[in-house]
């Protein structure tokens, strides 16, 4: 099963940290095909990052956000990090773009903060709503997310199995 990482870990050293260190063995663990945006600096020594991103041109830009879209087009589901005084605005664009592209999408949102739109809402109330919308949910720890993601798996290699000529109200298929 493929997934798509929507983040903002790459944007700090810490956040980098706890991404290889804490969330990418959990999915990986699962047997996940993590299409992650960070990849390709998340062993780079620090230093050496902050200098390539100096260098980007706007067609790096271009054919960044071009392989993001492709890859979030291409994922079963997507997993997005909601931590933050408020969702990163480019994790909120991924998380859009992969409701109109009809992925399930899961959050997580560790960050204990109160930041949301209502005492109702874990976030932002458009955030959430395409997430639940889309079949998925947020969890609020890295324990709960594997469950939750085993879950999907589980179900994901079940639903074959369940649909037959005679069910006509089967569930569609995830694109």
């Amino acid at each position: 099963m493929r997934i798509y990482l929507a983040s903002p870990l790459g944007f700090s050293e810490a956040g980098l940290r706890f991404l290889v260190r804490d969330l990418l063995p959990i999915l990986t663990e699962l047997h996940l095909d993590v299409k992650d945006p960070w990849e390709s600096i998340r062993n780079r020594p620090w230093p050496e990052v902050v200098k390539s991103v100096g260098r980007l041109t706007r067609r790096d830009n271009e054919l960044l956000a071009k392989h993001n879209a492709d890859s979030i087009r291409a994922a079963d589901c997507v997993v997005a990090v909601l931590d933050g005084t408020d969702v990163d605005s480019g994790t909120a664009a991924e998380i859009g773009y992969a409701y109109a592209n009809q992925k399930t999408i899961f959050g997580y949102l560790g960050d204990l903060r109160v930041s949301k739109d209502n005492a109702v809402a874990d976030i932002n109330l458009q955030i959430e709503w395409f997430i639940r919308e889309s079949g998925g949910g947020i969890v609020k720890s890295l324990d709960e997310l594997k469950k939750t993601l085993e879950k999907f798996i589980d179900e994901d290699r079940a639903l074959p199995k369940r649909l037959s000529s005679d069910n006509l109200h089967a569930p569609a298929l995830r694109s």
